[in-house]
């Protein structure tokens, strides 16, 4: 089976509902995840082994793909592929168009 056929068997076994709800939960998870290693990061004045700091690192990297794998049910389950990947050029142009007016801000701030 391809994975596009594994993830629309999973829709057709859990059901619609079901796998929006484990999105929002598998989006939580993330949430929590990238919080945790915020915290650790900017609040937490004990030394953090390295095998911690790889534990958590590789923890968010779990839940990214969980997420992404939900995220990719949900293109399915509303058919919208083409639609977010509008939205995503969209967002990612108006982004760039930004970046490029904060470093010319940054740029005649720097220059007197």
């Amino acid at each position: 089976m391809t994975s596009k056929e594994v993830l629309q068997k999973a829709i057709n076994t859990y059901g619609v509902e079901n796998q929006m709800i484990k999105t929002v939960k598998e989006l939580s998870e993330l949430s929590q995840a990238l919080c945790k290693s915020l915290v650790r990061l900017n609040y937490t004045k004990e030394k953090i082994s390295l095998e911690d700091d790889l534990k958590s690192v590789d923890n968010i990297f779990k839940e990214m793909a969980d997420v992404e794998i939900m995220l990719e049910q949900c293109k399915i389950m509303f058919q919208c592929d083409k639609e977010v990947n509008r939205w995503k050029q969209k967002k990612i142009e108006r982004f760039e168009r930004r970046m490029g007016k904060n470093s010319d801000k940054l740029e005649r701030d720097n220059n007197g």
